[in-house]
């Protein structure tokens, strides 16, 4: 009759703790809205849900890479456009400079315009970002213009890598604006200089080169689109893909809340009953027992 009531003790017990774990289980699944928490939940798919928040954290590390990319980019873009536009004032102004009814004091005044265009330009090569000249190149630390306006920062080769198999290089080389093939801020200068001389020929042969640095601007400019339209492509591109791992991952590890619910109000109602049949079966005496 002992040996029984143990067994039979045992027994309820061992029922009674498995309705307390898979109780135990659906409260957390609802407190916390997800089906898979631990690899005891499912295995198999605990397993996918790591690949799956591996990706998930590899496709987030390119879009942070993405944003960082397009916001220099971008400031380097606005920078080309003034760029732009002042140089092609400079060349209307050479041009105009060249007419035979300016005199002396008309081409002084034109050669302040071109100094201050000069001055401005220096400070535009020397934007900034984060603390960080943006046309210097890999060579970020170091102003990309010397006092003579000739280039010393470094070329390009900072790629960075915004998305799967698309890296960006973001290192801009300010040769390729503001120095060679001709050094703009130095041929603006000397420019400046010929007109306050009233060098009507020296004024002239300065015109060519002039025009020779706004072709290099533009090309700088298109090359700073090309690289700002890689970046929007590969951003859109991680967020469909972004958008697929979430849904895979919110498939493999979320609780159907309403089945949860349900399941729950009828495990409780499971241990209420074991617990009952448990106390109606064992009231042993304290003989029993011992």
């Amino acid at each position: 009759m002992r040996i029984s009531d143990r067994q039979i003790f045992g027994r309820q017990t061992r029922l009674i703790n498995r309705n307390r774990a898979e109780h135990a289980r659906l409260q957390d699944q609802a407190a916390s809205g997800k089906r898979v928490s631990r690899p005891s939940d499912d295995p198999s798919a605990f397993g996918r849900i790591s690949e799956v928040n591996h990706r998930l954290a590899a496709v987030e590390g390119h879009r942070t890479n993405a944003s960082a990319a397009r916001t220099k980019l971008q400031t380097a873009e606005s920078a080309i456009f003034e760029t732009t536009d002042n140089v092609a004032r400079a060349v209307e102004l050479t041009v105009r400079s060249l007419n035979g009814s300016l005199n002396a004091d008309n081409r002084s005044s034109i050669a302040a315009e071109i100094r201050t265009i000069s001055q401005h330009l220096r400070g535009v090569a020397e934007t900034r970002l984060d603390g960080q000249y943006i046309f210097s190149g890999t060579s970020t630390d170091t102003p990309p213009l010397a006092s003579d306006g000739s280039y010393q920062g470094g070329g390009q080769g900072n790629l960075v890598k915004v998305g799967q198999g698309q890296p960006v290089d973001i290192a801009i080389d300010g040769s390729s604006i503001f120095a060679g093939p001709g050094n703009l801020i130095g041929l603006l200068d000397e420019l400046a200089t010929a007109l306050d001389a009233n060098d009507v020929n020296a004024v002239g042969a300065k015109l060519d080169g002039l025009k020779n640095a706004q072709d290099q601007v533009i090309n700088a400019q298109t090359d700073i689109g090309a690289r700002i339209s890689r970046v929007n492509l590969s951003e859109t591109l991680s967020e469909e893909i972004d958008f697929r791992l979430q849904k895979e991952r919110g498939e493999l590890q979320d609780a159907d809340i309403a089945s949860v619910i349900s399941e729950l109000v009828s495990r409780e109602q499971s241990l209420q009953a074991a617990v009952q049949v448990a106390g109606r079966s064992l009231q042993p005496s304290l003989l029993d027992v011992l």
